[in-house]
């Protein structure tokens, strides 16, 4: 999580590292790196947040919000067991 940046254009670069496990590294597994340019949704006013999404398959979505709090309604169905 970053703090306190000025973020203003129409596209954002968002870069991340993907996770392993110790038993993952252990087989040699790789760090993947990603990195991808998205484009920045409209701000309203008093939008200061800037949300992250990722998604599966690597698929990054941006939301502003006002807070903050994850703006997005959450279902329980959808988390694992």
């Amino acid at each position: 999580m970053t703090c306190c940046w000025s973020i203003d254009g129409n596209t954002a670069k968002v870069a991340w590292v993907l996770s392993m496990s110790k038993a993952q590294e252990d087989l040699g597994m790789k760090i993947e790196r990603h990195e991808v340019q998205v484009h920045l949704p409209s701000r309203n006013r008093g939008d200061d947040t800037l949300h992250v999404y990722f998604l599966p398959n690597n698929r990054i979505e941006l939301e502003w919000a006002s807070t903050v709090l994850d703006p997005r309604p959450h279902s329980t169905e959808s988390l694992p067991r």
